[in-house]
């Protein structure tokens, strides 16, 4: 009987090796063939059509998790929508926004002790935020201030125009406004990571008053 060549029994054999090794050659009938999607969220900015002054964003979900937004005042309750569950591969559009209130919309009357301080003046501004499937919530920012000494701020989070890793558990402040009636000087926005600071001189007089609304997209794992 005639011998075969060497190469191709050592190829034979190499062949039959790899088949009999796990995972080596073919994918792993258990695992479906598919990879599982693994990783942090990410967000990233997104346009919106209905109006200029609304801001949008798109969070991409990777390993599922929970998301709910949260607004704290200084003068207000603090609230949240409900946890929602995301799942992997799952993205979701988040907007909110703040506009002036027109000074002759303003129904209301100011305290004693706002009369008292010469706060006669009104400041209002509407605030808005909602996930892009689920009910707006509007809320209301009311100050008395000085004649010509009101002043509203915001500062906004603006992710950048690719998806961008977030952390997979904390709080992200998306926005902050101010409402302040300060004798001197003027209160400054920063962004120092994830949330806003505010600025306010260091020499408040007595009369002073700075209001702050804050908004939060809050991210938590599934509980095991």
């Amino acid at each position: 009987m005639p011998s075969r060549p060497l190469s191709l029994i050592l190829l034979l054999g190499g062949l039959l090796l790899g088949s009999a090794l796990p995972g080596c050659g073919r994918s792993d009938p258990a695992a479906g063939g598919a990879v599982a999607l693994d990783g942090p969220p990410a967000w990233r900015l997104a346009s919106d059509e209905r109006r200029s002054d609304d801001h949008a964003l798109s969070l991409r979900v990777q390993t599922p998790l929970r998301v709910r937004l949260r607004h704290v005042s200084s003068d207000q309750l603090e609230e949240a929508t409900a946890w929602r569950t995301l799942s992997a591969g799952q993205s979701l559009r988040i907007l909110w926004s703040h506009q002036d209130e027109a000074r002759g919309d303003v129904e209301d009357r100011p305290s004693r002790d706002d009369e008292a301080a010469g706060r006669s003046e009104p400041r209002a501004v509407r605030v808005l935020y909602h996930f892009g499937d689920w009910p707006v919530t509007y809320r209301r920012l009311l100050q008395w201030v000085r004649p010509g000494q009101g002043r509203v701020q915001a500062a906004h989070a603006l992710p950048p125009g690719r998806y961008e890793a977030l952390p997979s558990e904390g709080s992200i402040e998306l926005a902050t406004v101010v409402l302040s009636d300060l004798a001197q000087g003027e209160v400054r926005l920063r962004r120092r990571e994830y949330e806003g600071l505010v600025l306010s001189p260091a020499d408040l007089a007595p009369l002073d008053q700075v209001l702050v609304w804050r908004l939060y997209l809050d991210l938590a794992p599934l509980a095991e």
